[in-house]
């Protein structure tokens, strides 16, 4: 196992991590959902060269940071009622976060949202025939 796939694991395996004071629980499979629902880009699919919009990174970081930390029922519950409800939640664990507290979030994010995009990967179909030897995507 590399580097890579060590962080991976760990990110994957480990229990919660304290981060800033607040407990993150681990990176899984419904984290990624939950990040795609809320439309995450940076941690939920693999970033083109265009750049986010100014604010956008910390806005998602923040988003991000609720999803791990937040009671999950309340997390389940947002996402349920719709994307302005899980925003509005996000929005309120914002004010809680000082900035120095968001700088250390900030960091530890980051080489998160390094690692999930490392994973991210793309299902193609067989070809439209369903002939077993072909190999995906052609037909």
């Amino acid at each position: 196992m590399n580097d890579r796939d060590n962080a991976l694991a760990d990110g994957m395996l480990d229990g919660p991590k304290e981060v800033a004071g607040i407990e993150l629980r681990p990176f899984t499979l419904g984290s990624l959902q939950a990040a795609r629902k809320l439309g995450l880009r940076m941690f939920a699919e693999e970033l083109s060269d265009d750049e986010l919009e100014p604010g956008q990174e910390e806005s998602e970081m923040i988003a991000f940071a609720w999803i791990q930390s937040a009671p999950l029922p309340e997390v389940l519950r947002s996402l349920r009622a719709g994307k302005d409800e899980a925003w509005a939640k996000v929005d309120e664990f914002a004010f809680g976060l000082d900035m120095d507290k968001f700088q250390l979030f900030a960091q530890e994010l980051e080489k998160l949202g390094g690692m999930v995009g490392e994973t991210i990967v793309e299902v193609v179909p067989k070809d439209k025939q369903g002939k077993e030897d072909s190999p995906p995507g052609k037909s």
